[in-house]
């Protein structure tokens, strides 16, 4: 077989791995995307929720792409917040390792066995047929990568597939590889899995991998981001922000890839197991660091002040657009109308709160605030007083610390102006626990 064929066969065998792994993300998402939107409603209240459920899902599908686009599409839709969608995207980083050690610890044999399993499971009846297709395409994401591991047996020792990895030496090269592979692929899972092969056979030098690895976490944002363009504000920021952070954690890590992979050499069994090792590491690395500055890095991003509606009017007058409304923690859509830092003494933001919807228990530190109800019918609950059903026109004043929360027990949107002073900070926003809740018995 000349170096032409050998080229050829060794793209078709990558081409059916990527087709594993996105029949694999398919279905799972098809079998599971409502349970997930129902768990991300539930657990993205706290970063560490997020986080959790972040790498849970990307480990289940073995693909962060895939959640991290899923991610930007629900803060588009309304069902998480900005905020909340960050601690998603580093979870997703955390998950994505998992292909990375199926591989090292030499799994890819077991392929076949899982391709035969979901076939039978596919003629049986009920939930199982649904169930083995995804185990099918479990199955066949490791029978490619082992037809990879075969193709590429040949010309390993080939002097121009040395020659180019060689390129990957250089930390800076190497990182600059894997971003432009995983961004042409769209799957950090395919460049690990084949970076790991590569050491297996002897062929890429395990620090060179890690570096590859490390630039992958850079090159799976392309995805989010082209997923974003057509969306509103919040959507595109959360893809802008998995941007931000994966290139800070490559820029952050890189620089230490030599002590990373001697580190992690000292601790595995094999080549293969120290690049998965490396990539675990890195990811937690890059965790630890980001997850206490989401906050700021949320305020940054998402900054609550609207741009002046025409620049010749005579005074300051702002305007928002609609698809800046967001999903706030509270329970309700947020458009922020006016929060500007240059402003500090007042905030106004339209809160809508859907039909059959009640916020959650909370209390704001250090700010009072008004309810101006605009439409819609409600029921509000302030401090100890009885909960007082409000209408169009009227006005709740909610003293700062007091527990606050409005149902909506209309058939249409209740919608109303929110005026805080000092202005609204998401830092002030304390969430109540039911059983903390006024009227409730410890």
């Amino acid at each position: 077989m000349n170096t032409v064929q050998l080229t050829i066969a060794v793209v078709a065998m990558v081409i059916l791995f990527l087709h594993g792994l996105e029949g694999f993300s398919r279905e799972i998402q098809r079998a599971g995307q409502r349970t997930l939107q129902s768990w991300l409603g539930r657990l993205t209240n706290h970063r560490l929720g997020g986080f959790a459920l972040g790498a849970a899902f990307t480990a289940l599908v073995q693909s962060s792409s895939a959640v991290t686009a899923l991610t930007v599409s629900l803060v588009q839709a309304g069902i998480i917040s900005f905020a909340a969608s960050l601690g998603v995207l580093i979870g997703a980083n955390v998950g994505t390792t998992a292909t990375a050690w199926l591989v090292s610890l030499e799994l890819t044999g077991m392929g076949p066995a899982f391709i035969v399993l979901g076939t039978l499971m596919g003629v049986l009846p009920g939930p199982l047929k649904v169930a083995g297709r995804s185990v099918f395409y479990f199955g066949f994401i490791f029978f490619a990568l082992d037809l990879v591991g075969d193709a590429l047996e040949p010309v390993k020792d080939s002097p121009r597939l040395l020659e180019w990895l060689a390129l990957a030496e250089s930390p800076l090269a190497g990182a600059a590889i894997g971003a432009v592979l995983t961004a042409l692929v769209q799957s950090s899972s395919v460049v690990a899995g084949l970076v790991i092969l590569l050491v297996q056979q002897g062929a890429l030098e395990p620090e060179a991998a890690v570096a590859i690895i490390i630039g992958a976490n850079a090159g799976t944002t392309v995805t989010g981001l082209l997923a974003s363009i057509p969306m509103g504000l919040a959507a595109r920021r959360t893809a802008q922000a998995n941007l931000l952070l994966n290139l800070g954690g490559v820029v952050l890590f890189l620089p230490f890839t030599g002590p990373l992979t001697a580190f992690v050499t000292g601790l595995a069994e094999s080549p293969g197991i120290a690049v998965a090792l490396a990539h675990l590491v890195f990811n937690l690395g890059v965790a630890l660091v980001a997850l206490p500055l989401l906050g700021p890095l949320a305020r940054w991003l998402m900054p609550h002040t609207p741009l002046p509606a025409d620049p010749d009017q005579p005074g300051p007058v702002f305007s928002a657009e609609e698809t800046d409304e967001y999903w706030f923690q509270e329970g309700c859509h947020v458009l922020e109308l006016l929060n500007d830092p240059e402003d500090p003494a007042a905030s106004v933001a339209r809160a809508r709160v859907p039909a059959g919807e009640t916020t959650r228990w909370h209390r704001l530190r250090g700010t009072t605030e008004r309810y101006v109800i605009e439409s819609g019918r409600g029921e509000v609950s302030v401090g100890r007083y009885e909960p007082r059903p409000v209408g169009p026109g009227d006005v709740v004043l909610i003293p700062a610390m007091a527990a606050q929360r409005i149902h909506n027990p209309g058939p249409e949107d209740l919608v109303f102006l929110a005026v805080c002073t000092p202005r609204f900070l998401p830092d002030n926003y304390l969430e109540i626990a039911d059983s903390d809740a006024p009227g409730q018995s410890g």
